[in-house]
């Protein structure tokens, strides 16, 4: 007996529904028999079974993409520039706050190379308030940063307390790196 629609985890029983309909409808009349099938594939449709699929695929893309800035924030304890870098699309842009955009993976190493000049590279950071958009090979990551960085011939630690938004994009292998990177100061500057 038919309850109701079926819903996209029940779309296998449609062949066994089948049989049992043709079954009971053999002396009866053809339309009411193609009545039913049409109602029962208007409600198991390859939509859905593809909406359930592109999920999954979003939640093992921003899986991905978290496991991916664990291992950024891992980086802080000793920063390897071109570790960091391995993270960045060729041509990435950064859009540091108050200053021109940096354009493609050589300006970017120059611009990050002068924190060797004043900090030490090993430091505490921890990302937090994560929050991951994927759409297609397309993802918007925001968090949170807070790090303690400590001078390098000072007794003085930089507190850097920023907010982060990235587009990365997934590669061909499956990976993912990073197009644009924006931060500002979650505090104001006093």
């Amino acid at each position: 007996m038919l309850m109701g629609p079926i819903d996209n985890g029940n779309c296998r029983q449609l062949k066994t529904l089948h049989s049992q309909i043709h079954a009971a409808m053999k002396k009866t009349c053809i339309p009411i028999y193609l009545l039913i099938m049409v109602s029962i594939l208007l409600h198991c449709t390859p939509r859905q079974v593809h909406d359930r699929e592109e999920q999954t695929q979003r939640s093992s893309d921003s899986l991905a993409l978290n496991n991916q800035l664990n291992e950024i924030e891992l980086l802080c304890e000793n920063l390897v520039l071109d570790h960091y870098l391995a993270y960045f699309y060729e041509d990435a842009m950064l859009l540091p706050p108050g200053q021109a955009p940096i354009k493609g993976i050589e300006a970017i190493r120059e611009y990050l190379s002068g924190f060797y000049d004043f900090f030490i590279p090993s430091f505490e950071c921890q990302y937090s308030e994560r929050k991951i958009e994927v759409e297609d090979s397309l993802a918007v990551r925001q968090y949170k940063s807070f790090g303690r960085i400590l001078y390098l011939n000072a007794k003085d630690t930089l507190i850097s307390d920023n907010k982060y938004m990235e587009l990365v994009k997934k590669q061909s292998d499956g990976s993912w790196k990073i197009v644009w990177q924006m931060w500002n100061a979650n505090k104001p500057i006093q």
